[in-house]
């Protein structure tokens, strides 16, 4: 998906959520209960169109786009295999990972 226009994100990956008294389990904790009432609360109090998020896993950057920003704000282009992906193989490879087909 391409943005046409910029959309309006919350970042949450600095120290602002801690300022604010937002529990640390709900920012980075391993269950993702307390991480989706935030997002719900955020969703409902705002008019922002996502988030800006590190990932629990990797600590990563993500984005959470939500509904609302659809689908004047997203253009989305043509679905792409992910096994087509380039690189894919060998990150699953790196990873350890093995595919295995169904019938």
């Amino acid at each position: 998906m391409n943005a046409s226009i910029a959309l309006t994100l919350i970042d949450l990956r600095t120290t602002g959520l801690v300022r604010l008294g937002v529990s640390t389990e709900a920012a980075r904790g391993k269950a993702q209960g307390q991480g989706r009432k935030l997002s719900q609360a955020i969703y409902h109090q705002t008019d922002a169109e996502g988030l800006i998020y590190n990932s629990r896993l990797t600590g990563r950057t993500c984005i959470c786009v939500y509904d609302r920003a659809l689908p004047s704000n997203l253009a989305a282009t043509p679905v792409v295999e992910v096994t087509r992906l380039s690189g894919f193989v060998d990150a699953l490879r790196e990873l350890d990972v093995t595919l295995i087909a169904t019938p």
